[in-house]
């Protein structure tokens, strides 16, 4: 059942990142807001909890700080990527356990974190914030 589950968050990921690539952002955003909205009403909590941290891809979460952006609110869009990419450290720091599958999901949160970083980077720049370097690296270290 929970790989049913998963497949079906990564169909949603297919058909909102679809719609984003066919330059359709109103299509998306409501699209998005309408998942995010029936996830966050699900019962019990602790299902709803399990769903975001373990079901939910990654993307996904990208995707929905991008119609932050394409809303028009940069620096909403740049709070939701900072809050994304603190994830991505917490998560690398706290993986749990040894081994090689470990050390691997270790370097995809921390490969994450980066990619965030850059997004950041990258907005800062658009939004004409001229100490870009530190202030990503403040925020990611």
């Amino acid at each position: 059942m929970g790989e049913i589950k998963y497949r079906m968050t990564q169909l949603w990921y297919l058909r909102l990142s679809s719609l984003a690539r066919l330059r359709l952002f109103n299509q998306t955003q409501a699209e998005c807001e309408n998942l995010f909205s029936a996830l966050a009403t699900l019962d019990p909590p602790d299902a709803r909890e399990f769903i975001f941290s373990k079901l939910l891809p990654f993307e996904l979460e990208v995707l929905r700080a991008r119609c932050t952006y394409w809303a028009g609110d940069h620096v909403g869009f740049l709070d939701e990527i900072v809050g994304l990419m603190k994830r991505c450290r917490f998560r690398a720091r706290h993986v749990a356990g040894s081994g090689e599958a470990v050390e691997r999901e270790k370097a995809m949160w921390v490969e994450r974190g980066a990619r965030m970083a850059l997004i950041a980077a990258s907005q800062l720049v658009e939004m004409n914030v001229s100490p870009v370097p530190c202030i990503v690296h403040r925020i990611y270290i």
